[in-house]
């Protein structure tokens, strides 16, 4: 089989899965390190047995494990202990959010080396893009003083970071930082000097040169999937992050954001804004060009007056007023819709394939200029007219790569042509999308097929009680290396959860006003009713912040404290959600996912809305249509599975101990009314469950919250 580790088979030493599982239980090295914080359960064991067994086996293993049973340690131990017994193969643990990722790399390993007793190197693994380059920053800094940068982006602010940060990452940055500020000194790829600087003064490469020496690497799924596009199995070439990873043994959690993940990063993109960007960055790093040849002298000051002249002004105002023409055509032609897949049937291709040419013709020509202004540029002083010149080439062939793609799909096969239309401030952003009609493809040739084993767990794997949906949507129906697994909730929810349900008509989702007020009112009425430590779900931004605006003064004056998304960070909300149990916290969807509040701060989930996805984006359209032309309910087999995932994911942030105790309240009527709703409820542990008229709800989580019932 296929393997990247560099591993000899006959070498692997293989797990004790016993000795591995022991850790775990009573009074064993877990439990003396963890102390109170250590809770025995049983099926925490079974995670560690099933992991284990799949590193043994060279397995690809589905695994669902609910919240509360300390998947993340039971899979961390084994794989940690791979990794350290067999030096030859380290291990990528991959998760979907920074908050997960963090975590592990910094409070979960840490106890892990405790518990094992072993010198355990764990690295974080972040994109090039994220650090800070020491040789940017210092030539920023000498045309700062030259007068050839203007300070009016924090320029000056960020340098200071840049003399005192110990790891040079943009994570470590507590102030706000504008795009221009970070483009002028990141270790991007384009013009990177790293293999002259490959020192301690170069924190990229120190972050790069830590891989090699380290047992485990945390990554998040992006970046993952960008190391596997960038190096395909069958291609000796690669892109940027070719290479970085060592594929063997992969650990994937939050696995139920696998397909959406790798959609995303098997996409290309290009937009008006976009464009204009790497032309406005163009433009920077010619007028810098001109300012910095007054204070040089002979050749290297012709080089850089010549950078005007070689690079003419006029070429980068047609390609502008090119962009401006076709993409303000083509958001008209979709009549501004927000999402409009373009097909074979579409009366747009042929112009749109002219428009396309004529686009990627002038940004070549542009290419052409800029390669011919850094020929000439290779005296002292001129490094950061170079790289300001290098990054917009790079941006630029980007742009030409995401045309072509686009073009030449000609709205059919294999991939999923888009126009987004999104207003942004006072301006327009018009995106041309290509996305895979089928992600499993490239999972099956770039993951399973040259790692030797795969972990893929998550909370919400299964949909009807089975494995089946997410299968085919990972592309392992039919792979003999696969085995399944789920385990059972370590909670009592007959006890310590209810279920209630809405069936009011004027519950139903709707854009009228009239439905976002009713709504305001039901949430007053559960949130009232409870007392406060209530979080509010929401699937649209607007109305979150329609309903919040509505009951904020409310609540304040019944001594409830609202929170709402977007007022502060993510952490800053959940540390002061967490303290204040008389408060609500209103948020979107996100939120479903990494909350994990124990006791009374949170005792009520309000889902306002049921997750299906928006019948006309794209790639949904296009994957419904596929499974309809294949003889499949669309609706049935994906379009409700895809929706029950996100609701597994809200209840799951509701019971997190055994001592909790609470309500989830669903205030979409369709999951009471709608045959369909019997798959959300069957989706969850059985519970107490209520349906009703809101005030029956209401009562009902009043009684269960309030009463010892």
């Amino acid at each position: 089989m296929p393997d990247e580790s560099g591993a000899d088979e006959n070498s692997v030493k293989l797990l004790d899965v016993e000795d591995i599982t022991g850790l775990l239980r009573p009074n064993g090295p877990v439990h003396r390190v963890l102390g109170n914080q250590y809770e025995c359960r049983e099926q925490q064991q079974l995670v560690t047995r099933e992991v284990a067994s799949a590193f043994n086996d060279n397995a690809i293993c589905l695994l669902e494990a609910p919240p509360g049973t300390g998947k993340t340690f039971a899979y961390l131990l084994p794989a940690t202990r791979w990794a350290l017994t067999n030096e030859d193969e380290q291990v990528v643990v991959s998760t979907n959010t920074i908050n997960l990722q963090t975590q592990i790399a910094y409070t979960d390993l840490p106890m892990i080396q405790r518990v094992l007793g072993d010198e355990l190197r764990v690295v974080l693994v972040k994109g090039r893009g994220n650090y800070i380059c020491p040789l940017r920053a210092e030539t920023v800094r000498m045309e700062l003083a030259q007068g050839a940068l203007y300070d009016d982006t924090g320029l000056a602010t960020l340098l200071a970071w840049a003399g005192q940060t110990r790891d040079g990452s943009k994570s470590d940055i507590n102030f706000v930082l504008s795009d221009e500020a970070w483009e002028h000194v990141s270790a991007e790829s384009a013009g990177c000097a790293w293999e002259q600087c490959q020192s301690v003064h170069c924190f990229f490469f120190k972050a790069r040169k830590a891989i090699s020496g380290a047992h485990l690497l945390v990554v998040n799924h992006a970046f993952l999937f960008s190391c596997l596009k960038a190096c395909p199995w069958d291609s000796p070439g690669g892109g940027d992050e070719a290479g970085v990873l060592p594929l063997g043994r992969v650990v994937l959690d939050e696995a139920h954001n696998i397909v959406d993940s790798a959609t995303q990063c098997f996409s290309s993109q290009v937009s008006n804004l976009g464009i204009h960007r790497t032309l406005q960055r163009l433009r920077r790093a010619i007028a810098r060009s001109a300012t910095l040849a007054g204070n040089r002298r002979g050749e290297t000051r012709q080089a850089l007056l010549d950078v005007k002249q070689t690079i003419p002004g006029d070429d980068i105002g047609k390609l502008e007023g090119e962009v401006n023409r076709v993409f303000d055509a083509l958001a008209i032609a979709v009549n501004f819709a927000r999402a409009k897949r373009l097909t074979a049937a579409d009366g747009h291709w042929a112009e749109l394939r002219r428009d396309c040419a004529h686009i990627k013709a002038h940004m070549k020509g542009l290419s052409g200029h800029i390669d011919t202004a850094l020929s000439a540029l290779d005296g002292e002083g001129t490094e950061g007219v170079s790289w300001g010149l290098k990054a917009a080439k790079q941006c630029l062939q980007g742009h030409v790569e995401a045309v072509e793609a686009f073009a030449e799909n000609g709205g059919g096969g294999e991939l999923v042509t888009s126009v987004r239309v999104e207003k942004k401030g006072q301006d327009v952003n018009v995106e041309l999308s290509t996305a895979p009609l089928d992600i499993a493809r490239h999972l099956r040739e770039r993951l399973y097929n040259r790692c030797r084993t795969v972990i893929m767990t998550s909370a919400t794997l299964q949909v009807d009680g089975r494995f089946d949906f997410h299968k085919r949507s990972l592309g392992v129906v039919r792979n003999e290396r696969l085995r399944d697994r789920a385990v059972s909730s370590p909670f009592h929810h007959r006890e310590q959860a209810l279920l209630a349900m809405v069936t009011d008509e004027g519950l139903t989702p709707d854009v009228k006003d009239e439905y976002v007020h009713r709504l305001a009112e039901a949430v007053w009425d559960v949130l009232t009713a409870a007392g406060g430590g209530g979080l509010v779900l929401f699937t649209s931004w607007t109305r979150l912040k329609t309903v919040s605006d509505l009951l904020a003064p409310r609540l304040l004056a019944m001594g409830i404290t609202p929170l709402t998304q977007g007022d502060a960070s993510r952490e800053s909300l959940l540390a002061q959600f967490k303290s204040d149990q008389r408060s609500v916290l209103f948020a979107t969807d996100s939120f479903r996912e990494g909350v994990d509040v124990v006791g009374d701060a949170l005792h009520l989930v309000v889902i306002t809305q049921l997750s299906f996805h928006v019948p006309t984006d794209p790639v949904f359209e296009a994957r419904s249509e596929a499974m309809e032309r294949a003889g499949s309910n669309a609706f049935v087999h994906y379009a409700v599975p895809l929706a029950v995932i996100p609701f597994r994911q809200a209840f799951g942030r509701l019971i997190r101990s055994q001592t909790d105790r609470g309500a989830v309240v669903v205030l979409d009527s369709r999951m009471a009314t709608r045959a369909y709703g019997r798959r959300f409820v069957g989706a969850v542990p059985t519970c107490r469950t209520v349906r009703g008229s809101l005030e029956t709800v209401k009562k009902a989580v009043e009684a269960f919250i309030h009463r010892d019932t």
